[in-house]
């Protein structure tokens, strides 16, 4: 990988030097740095170029990148945070030029990473564009999906809203991180908002018939006459519209007003592409990986400016219904509660769990609409997941254990894959994650709980060895210096352990479960029986 990163740099280097000869236009019809596009989609990009164009159309080239853990130093610097990435998959990011006379905020520069001079990441909408994500899809996976987030916009967030007063009263160490503006411009708040409904697997097969390794084209647009062009174009080109997807920006996200545009008021936008848990199991050399390595897809940004052309917005959607399994799975409340006793009966300490915070089923409300209207920051969900967010554990070393029980989606009905992620208090970095073919019969050790085997029993401690028996049957996760130490957990600035459970795709259904028909984990404080003698800190955790 180092060696892949010094060519991109290589390359990206050679592109701007060309650029700024004249040498290389910035409106071009082929790939850019970093993507391996097979033949046909270039064949076919080229072609989409010169229609749209005949049609009145400006058309600029884009290029995608991998947004990886190693990146988040770079989100880091730019937003003061890594927006609780999720762990069990990098994503996939277009990277696209901006327009002559778009207004490019210098305070989201560089938000995925080092770019190619006039090609960022986050950009705005000129209300008749679109942007044309075309190519071969992955090898199969549990999920795949496409979504674009409001990004930031001007205002103020409202301390007298129901999520500040809970976030601020029940989660006070993340109140800077859901309250906060735009560190290098303190005119605009973080929103990081979800628009519609994702185009994920699972509505592309619906739609298509299938999905893995195929081509399939995806249009990003504020503008109905702007999507019937592309479709036109692309049907021309013998693209069945069956397999085109939309993803309507709406003009507003419910009561609230959309801000389209490509002025310094206008509302900026990102987009990202997430391609979890294939198949193949990734690893050197698999075609997950090779997909990944290539990125074997055409980004364009196209828009008419002719005063002919009316825009017509789309009106705000809402988000599709969502259900759970049957029996819903908080039945399994008085079970749960069981196996956590056991547990702690195991260890012969008293038992304190504590559960974890259920965000869509919460006051925090978190949708676009209600974040918009909050000024909170979103920290870009989506209506595929359920999503739960642990306290911040402080990790003394050598002393402090952490059990994590709770349902598994997948064995509740209730998922198409779960991942336990594991974060940083501080930087919002998540640094691991742990699926369900690990979860999977961890909680087997206790047979006699009714339905051990709908249950995940997962331990946390700064190192696990000695810990073999008392977590027989079960996995013991050791942070080692994935974490620095912290002396005092009341410092808010002390980094600690954030656990964070989602649970992906509700199966026969296009989105998630229903959150309030989710049975929330919890986490039992523990400690080390050889230093059981040294339990001055032991109220502090227990709080």
């Amino acid at each position: 990988m180092p060696t892949r990163r010094k060519t991109l740099v290589v390359v990206q280097l050679v592109v701007v030097i060309l650029l700024l000869s004249g040498a290389a236009p910035a409106f071009a019809g082929g790939p850019m740095p970093g993507n391996k596009v097979p033949a046909a989609v270039q064949s076919t990009a080229r072609s989409l170029t010169k229609r749209l164009e005949q049609q009145g159309y400006e058309v600029a080239n884009g290029y995608f990148k991998l947004y990886t853990q190693a990146d988040c130093p770079y989100t880091y610097e730019v937003l003061h945070s890594c927006l609780g990435n999720n762990p069990a998959a990098p994503y996939v990011v277009p990277i696209v030029p901006s327009w002559p006379d778009e207004w490019v905020d210098p305070a989201t520069a560089g938000i995925a990473g080092p770019t190619v001079a006039g090609y960022n990441a986050a950009y705005r909408l000129d209300p008749r564009e679109a942007i044309v994500i075309y190519g071969k899809l992955p090898p199969p996976a549990r999920y795949f999906g496409l979504q674009t987030y409001l990004l930031s916009r001007p205002g103020e967030w409202k301390e007298d809203s129901p999520q500040y007063q809970f976030v601020q009263n029940q989660l006070p160490g993340m109140l800077d991180t859901l309250f906060t503006k735009l560190p290098k411009n303190n005119e605009r708040l973080e929103i990081f908002a979800d628009l519609s409904d994702p185009i994920n697997n699972v509505v592309i097969e619906n739609q298509s018939s299938a999905v893995w390794n195929q081509t399939r084209a995806f249009v990003i647009t504020p503008d109905k006459t702007t999507d019937g062009a592309v479709r036109q174009a692309l049907a021309g080109l013998g693209i069945a519209d069956k397999d085109i997807f939309t993803e309507q920006i709406p003009s507003s996200l419910g009561d609230t007003p959309m801000a389209i545009g490509l002025t310094e008021e206008s509302d900026d936008f990102w987009t990202a592409l997430r391609y979890a848990m294939p198949d193949d199991g990734g690893g050197d050399g698999a075609p997950s990986t090779v997909w990944r390595e290539d990125l074997p897809l055409i980004v364009l940004r196209i828009r008419d400016k002719t005063p002919a052309h009316q825009p017509q917005p789309y009106p705000w959607a809402g988000f599709a219904a969502r259900s759970g399994a049957t029996p819903p799975e908080t039945a399994l409340a008085p079970d749960l509660s069981t196996l956590a006793k056991a547990v702690c009966t195991r260890w012969d300490q008293p038992c304190s769990p504590t559960p974890l915070l259920n965000m869509k089923a919460s006051q925090m409300s978190l949708t676009g609409p209600a974040c918009v209207q909050a000024g909170m920051n979103c920290l870009a969900p989506t209506e595929d997941t359920a999503y739960f967010l642990g306290k911040r554990l402080w990790l003394p070393d050598d002393q402090m254990v952490y059990a994590a029980v709770g349902a598994l989606g997948t064995q509740t009905g209730n998922a198409t894959y779960v991942g336990l992620g594991l974060n940083s208090s501080l930087t919002q970095l998540g640094f691991a994650n742990i699926d369900d073919t690990m979860l999977a019969g961890s909680a087997n050790d206790y047979s006699a709980v009714p339905h051990h085997e709908r249950f995940f029993l997962q331990y946390f401690a700064r190192d696990c060895t000695g810990l073999e028996t008392l977590t027989a049957g079960s996995h013991c996760y050791s942070i080692g210096d994935k974490l620095p130490d912290c002396t005092d957990p009341e410092d808010m600035t002390c980094t600690m352990l954030v656990l964070t459970v989602r649970d992906y795709l509700l199966p026969g259904s296009q989105r998630g479960p229903a959150p309030e028909l989710t049975l929330s984990p919890i986490v039992i404080p523990l400690h080390r029986q050889d230093v059981l003698h040294n339990r001055a800190w032991l109220p502090l955790l227990l709080r």
